[in-house]
């Protein structure tokens, strides 16, 4: 059994891996396409801000069960702590305006970021998993089990849906998926809008196996529908005014 602090390194080691992936494969893509290698690494820092500054601060606003502290958003210490929730709702719109605001090409920076999205949050879920967070609803289905005490989670006692495995396992499908399309030429500009459309679903079934506080939806699966329904709009009427923004070129 993991002690406290070897699940904490895991968890540190599984987001690791998830920086490395994006700063891997966004490097990868600047350099097949001759654009300056420094914006993989600047690129990296923002999605690092995106999971624990931002998603910290999203947490103590909406999900935390203390009065909101601005003195925490400037203590170190405070980052150290449970609790972090909502890094897509930023890390979404900053990657969207990332090739405008640098003048990268856009149609291969959206295809890098859709295939390195999939691994990427694939590690998160294995770092949340260790960590014992965004679990599911009780349980006694063969695969469920039960955080021990000793694991520092929020979370023990009764065996309980695996949720950070199903939306893991539910990544690496959605990766093949994506490589699969990425190999025929027609569909390759819309992988993007295809790994929002498939990424929000995804997380809007396994999110009905987390505990609600009542009947209503939660609000991650409003914004998932509204990240479902932004994709849809792009792969149907929004098509032709995706492709023209795709094949501006950077001046």
């Amino acid at each position: 059994m993991f002690s406290p602090s070897t699940v904490y390194f895991l968890y540190l080691l599984a987001h690791f891996c998830g920086f490395a992936a994006i700063y891997l494969l966004m490097r990868k893509m600047l350099i097949n396409t001759g654009q300056p290698r420094k914006h993989a690494i600047i690129f990296a820092l923002v999605y690092l801000c995106c999971i624990f500054i931002i998603a910290k601060i999203l947490f103590d606003l909406f999900n935390s069960n203390r009065p909101f502290d601005f003195f925490n958003g400037i203590n170190p210490a405070h980052y150290f702590e449970p609790g972090f929730w909502g890094w897509m709702l930023a890390f979404l719109p900053l990657s969207a305006l990332y090739p405008f605001f640098f003048k990268l090409n856009r149609s291969e920076f959206f295809r890098a970021l859709a295939l390195a999205l999939p691994i990427v949050i694939f590690f998160q879920k294995m770092g949340c998993l260790e960590a014992g967070c965004c679990i599911g609803v009780e349980s006694h289905l063969p695969w469920c089990f039960a955080y021990p005490r000793q694991w520092g989670s929020s979370v023990y006692g009764p065996p309980v849906h695996p949720v950070p495995i199903y939306d893991a396992i539910l990544m690496l499908l959605l990766l093949m998926a994506l490589r699969a399309m990425d190999r025929k030429e027609t569909i390759r500009p819309y992988l993007y809008p295809i790994f929002l459309l498939l990424y929000s679903l995804s997380r809007f079934m396994t999110e009905m196996l987390r505990p609600i506080s009542n009947e209503h939806l939660s609000s991650s699966q409003l914004f998932e529908l509204a990240a479902m329904a932004l994709a849809l709009a792009l792969l149907t009427v929004g098509r032709k005014p995706w492709l023209w923004i795709l094949e501006q070129t950077p001046k």
